[in-house]
């Protein structure tokens, strides 16, 4: 009697932690680990598509611009059908383009809440929030040049954490477009999101100071105030040539436009100054456009949609994020040596 009572309870008790380990794998095994997946160039466009078309909750969207052309307008209708299966969708897009008045004009008769921001602020962002888990942002715009032909860098992150960061984010601008939302910093273990100007920055300035193998950049514009030796964008400059100095790989690359002269002239400028204190400084080809805002350091990646400039760095309204996970940098790497064996070099003293 004694054994078979004990046999009893032994089998109970192997029972209960049977039902606890069924219960772990039922509750834990349908949580997703956070991921971070590098989106460049053409791979953009799939990517938007394939987020909008799972979103269940809501669509969150802060733009630049959208042009209706055929190719944007692919994800205009992905938008409109998301919004006829109960989604939330909601855009907000720089007051003072004129392709942004057409398009919330065509997504509000067809029921997308759309608002443009405050002529007091300049919004270029570059950011689509889903269900607060996925975010995706960077340099494309969407125009067909954007989504077809140009070169730009993207993130896909699934994150939860990261997600509402940039939701809060999202809330505070779509409440208030004429203030800078303010949010508290957040670092995670492979992501730090940066939507605050300062922030950006300032995880830049640090970046480059600590720099110890590699600066790798490829940047759309950038631009070196002479006369205005404090300005915000020089300390910057400086940091790439002291890290020169202290035996630091740097290596720029820049877009040099067929049709944008004053953006050439500000590269130009900016890679004059840089080739004179021993900075090895590449431009694309005219007939490639080079939109991307890429920042390789040792083994952390920064990219989103500032570019180098007193606008792009004190004054615009952007989404921008470093990513530390060394795999994830090292994808952008081989993007950046890609791009740096297609330029040329810009020779001391050359009148482009």
């Amino acid at each position: 009697m004694r054994n078979r009572k004990e046999r009893r309870i032994l089998l109970l008790f192997l029972l209960m932690i049977l039902l606890l380990i069924v219960l772990f794998v039922f509750v834990f095994a349908g949580i997703e680990k956070p991921s971070v997946t590098s989106v460049l160039n053409q791979n953009y466009l799939l990517s938007a598509q394939e987020m909008i078309q799972g979103a269940e909750e809501y669509i969150h969207i802060l733009l630049l611009e959208i042009h209706q052309d055929e190719t944007t307008i692919r994800l205009m209708e992905n938008l409109i059908s998301a919004k006829k299966r109960g989604v939330e969708t909601k855009v907000l897009l720089e007051n003072n383009l004129f392709c942004n008045q057409e398009s919330l004009t065509y997504l509000k008769e067809r029921g997308i809440e759309v608002k443009l921001d405050s002529p007091g602020k300049f919004l270029h962002h570059k950011l689509m929030i889903i269900d607060g888990k996925e975010i995706l942002l960077g340099s494309t715009n969407w125009s067909y040049m954007s989504l077809d032909y140009n070169n730009e860098t993207n993130v896909f992150i699934r994150d939860p954490t990261v997600a509402r960061y940039y939701e809060e984010y999202f809330q505070l601008l779509w409440k208030d477009p004429t203030q800078e939302p303010k949010v508290p910093r957040l670092k995670t273990k492979n992501v730090i999101p940066l939507a605050v100007k300062k922030d950006y920055f300032n995880e830049l300035h640090n970046l480059l100071n600590k720099a110890g193998k590699r600066i790798h950049i490829v940047m759309y514009g950038m631009r070196y105030y002479p006369h205005y030796p404090d300005s915000i964008v020089n300390i910057i400059f400086n940091d790439l040539i002291e890290a020169k100095k202290r035996g630091v790989e740097v290596k720029v690359l820049l877009e040099k436009s067929d049709y944008n002269q004053k953006l050439n002239s500000f590269n130009e400028e900016a890679a004059r100054y840089l080739e004179g204190n021993g900075v090895e400084v590449r431009f694309d080809s005219p007939e490639v456009h080079t939109h991307a805002k890429l920042v390789i350091v040792d083994e952390a990646t920064l990219l989103g949609s500032s570019n180098w400039g007193y606008g792009g760095l004190k004054l615009y309204l952007g989404s921008n994020v470093l990513l530390l996970d060394p795999q994830i940098t090292d994808s952008y790497e081989k993007y950046f040596q890609r791009l740096w064996l297609q330029g040329r070099k810009v020779l001391k003293g050359e009148k482009e």
